[in-house]
């Protein structure tokens, strides 16, 4: 906006390439640009990207009826029936469908794939999944769905989604330029993905999400380019994972703790480790510490909670012996006394640490928690503690979000204004609760109070 001649400069800009625009946005966004002007109102239609999400049309929760539902649905299927009909005939980028009863609408099926193959689509996704699944629960769902035959004949996908949508993994062979591979609610084997991997020779994003009955889970293709790797929430027999041939940029995982062994991973650049899965305290502190050597190369790092109160339970309770690469450390963290030693053992870990981000808020606190040593919480930060190297040396940034100014955030936090010597940036994210967000307000002014290590050193509340 030209706020001098108060001139809208979009107006200069011609339908095709505000179209080109549009389809950068999320499709609900772009949906909304309809009420920018009279000139708006129909260029969202023309959109590339095409995403139809069912739970814009229906509103699930205890007092709503069955066949309200069932309305709203319709409702919904009719409204991505009219806007194919009347898309105008160009290619798309991408097509996306999520809708938890797809086999009441079996000729419409077949008709959102044909649209989308007729369109040359490059993306394509289905979720058939219902949203009152619940991700942790034991029980498992099948498929509801089937993959149509002529659907492997199609060669031009480059990113392909499948939630709760069953398929013949030897059919694979036709997807050669495939480069995403996502995968969710349906029971795989190690055999279903080796024979996925050699059927898509360029694949670079394998994601896995609530997939079961997998006896382990392991990739050893020399060959593989593969880069990134999401393990979500998976049911496996047993909890251990080999890795010999990908190099790995990229690698999240989520459930329960196992045994790692990653073959040469020197190019990975970013780690994500989350154990909220498990329900117990227990001593493998062990494992998660070959976990993390294995980890050595990465340069961003996030852990959860349920991580920091198990890795100092093993033989090693103040940190690696080998140092990390970590520039970047993300801790989802309630900063509960039981997450005490893990904090301190992570930074520990990575000398070179030049950015903290601490997002705070609800976890996994183990009750039957065993610290490595007996310690007072009200001086942990204060009091007979070696100050970590990355904490005078290197690190520059410190995020704090979900704050609510607790006595134990404040005492995280001031330690590292009074012993940060070369910070420069403590930006803490206050919690907006209404009223109450004026007392969170108030206690993060006492922060302003201390004696700062860094005289460069500027504290910014958002």
């Amino acid at each position: 906006m030209d706020m001098d001649n108060n001139v809208d400069m979009f107006r200069t800009l011609s339908d095709p390439l505000l179209i080109i625009i549009l389809s950068f946005l999320p499709f609900h966004e772009a949906v909304r640009t309809c009420v920018l002007s009279k000139r708006w109102s129909h260029l969202w239609r023309e959109t590339t990207n095409l995403d139809f999400n069912e739970n814009f049309f229906v509103k699930r929760g205890a007092n709503e009826a069955e066949e309200v539902e069932k309305l709203q649905r319709n409702g919904f299927i009719s409204f991505v029936r009219q806007f194919i009909v009347n898309y105008p005939q160009k290619g798309i980028q991408r097509f996306n469908l999520a809708c938890s009863k797809p086999n009441d609408f079996p000729e419409d099926m077949q008709n959102f794939f044909s649209f989308s193959i007729s369109r040359n689509v490059r993306e394509f996704g289905l979720d058939f999944s219902c949203p009152t699944w619940r991700e942790h629960a034991l029980d498992n769902h099948d498929p509801v769905f089937e993959l149509p035959l002529h659907f492997y004949e199609y060669k031009n996908l480059k990113s392909l989604t499948l939630f709760s949508c069953s398929f013949d993994m030897h059919k694979f062979a036709n997807f050669n330029v495939l480069k995403r591979l996502s995968l969710g609610w349906i029971q795989l084997s190690v055999d279903s993905i080796k024979v996925l991997l050699k059927s898509c020779p360029i694949l670079e994003t394998l994601s896995l999400k609530k997939c079961w009955k997998m006896e382990h889970f392991e990739i050893c293709l020399p060959n593989s380019n593969l880069k990134e790797l999401v393990l979500e929430k998976c049911e496996f027999v047993q909890h251990w994972f080999l890795f010999d041939g990908p190099n790995f940029r990229v690698f999240k995982y989520s459930g329960k703790v196992g045994y790692f062994h990653m073959e040469n991973q020197s190019d990975m650049v970013e780690a994500d480790l989350d154990f909220s899965a498990e329900t117990e305290f227990g001593e493998v502190g062990t494992l998660l510490y070959d976990l993390l050597q294995e980890l050595y190369a990465v340069q961003v790092l996030t852990v959860c909670s349920v991580f920091l109160q198990l890795i100092p339970s093993g033989e090693e309770p103040f940190g690696l012996q080998s140092p990390l690469n970590v520039r970047h450390l993300n801790l989802k963290s309630a900063l509960h006394p039981n997450e005490y030693w893990g904090i301190k053992f992570m930074l520990k870990s990575c000398p070179l640490l030049e950015k903290l981000t601490i997002h705070i808020g609800p976890a996994n606190i183990f009750s039957d928690y065993e610290p490595p040593y007996d310690f007072n919480p009200r001086d942990f930060w204060s009091k007979y503690l070696i100050v970590e190297s990355c904490i005078t040396r290197t690190l520059k940034v410190v995020e704090v979000k979900g704050f609510k100014g607790t006595r134990n955030e404040l005492y995280v936090i001031a330690y590292m204004i009074q012993l940060g010597q070369v910070m420069e940036q403590l930006k803490i994210y206050i919690v907006n609760d209404g009223e109450i967000t004026t007392e969170y307000i108030q206690r993060a002014q006492v922060l302003l109070q201390l004696r700062k290590a860094s005289e460069n050193l500027r504290i910014s509340f958002c």
